[in-house]
């Protein structure tokens, strides 16, 4: 069966987004294990979100701001938690980078922001790459 047999046969309405739940201990929580839901994140916001980070200086050379993709797709990602209102008065963090950031550690970010990476097909890569 070729490709387009076989796409041909799956139910359209089947189609979904993976996600995958990781539970990450929060040292500024006093260790307290927070389990976070992170969902796929749409191809074309994933672009959006990869511009935003993209800074032009002088000579046209360009910057990455590597906190600010992995916040943005964390947040996008984790939307539930990061993105609620209630959660934001609550620790008194008036924008969703501000609550990640009254909550989480560096390390920790790394290691939902890899979670993040994971869901979205980017571990994928990286595994082949070191094989």
């Amino acid at each position: 069966m070729n490709t387009i047999e076989k796409l041909l046969k799956m139910d359209k309405g089947q189609i979904t987004l993976p996600s995958k739940e990781i539970t990450i201990q929060l040292a500024k929580l006093k260790n307290e294990e927070i389990t976070f839901v992170c969902k796929a994140i749409d191809p074309e916001r994933m672009s959006e979100i990869q511009e935003e980070a993209i800074e032009i200086v002088e000579g046209g050379a360009k910057f990455v701001n590597s906190f600010k993709v992995k916040t943005l797709m964390i947040i996008e990602s984790c939307d539930e938690i990061f993105k609620n209102k209630d959660l934001q008065k609550h620790f008194n963090s008036p924008t969703p980078v501000e609550l990640l950031r009254t909550i989480m550690l560096n390390g920790e970010i790394d290691d939902l922001y890899a979670a993040v990476q994971d869901v979205n097909g980017y571990e994928k890569d990286l595994k082949k790459k070191k094989n």
